[in-house]
């Protein structure tokens, strides 16, 4: 079960590298799309880049490692936490997606 759990970190971080090259080489692509889908592919990007990482970070609170030097109080604590403030970041995030495709 903690192979299972370390190849989904190990996929997750790799996802959001992938992610952000992505990301870099999506200023360069300003002379072949129009910058309205650039800011569109970007933003959609980025927030899903956002999400995998934060799932990366949420599967690493279950952990042997973490599990034997906290509780399981301080787990579910910090996985409500952390998806409290990534709900949050989301929001806003997803409001600009939506105001971008608005405006297309």
């Amino acid at each position: 079960m903690a192979s299972n759990s370390s190849d989904t970190r190990v996929v997750c971080c790799l996802l959001t590298c992938c992610g952000g090259i992505f990301t870099y080489f999506a200023v360069k692509l300003k002379d072949f799309v129009k910058p309205s889908y650039n800011k569109l592919g970007h933003t959609v990007i980025g927030v899903l880049s956002f999400t995998i990482a934060v799932v990366a970070e949420g599967t690493g609170f279950y952990t042997r490692s973490f599990s034997s030097n906290t509780s399981t109080s301080v787990q579910i604590a910090c996985t409500v936490l952390m998806s409290l403030a990534a709900f949050i970041v989301l929001e806003g995030a997803c409001m600009s997606v939506w105001s971008r495709i608005r405006r297309l």
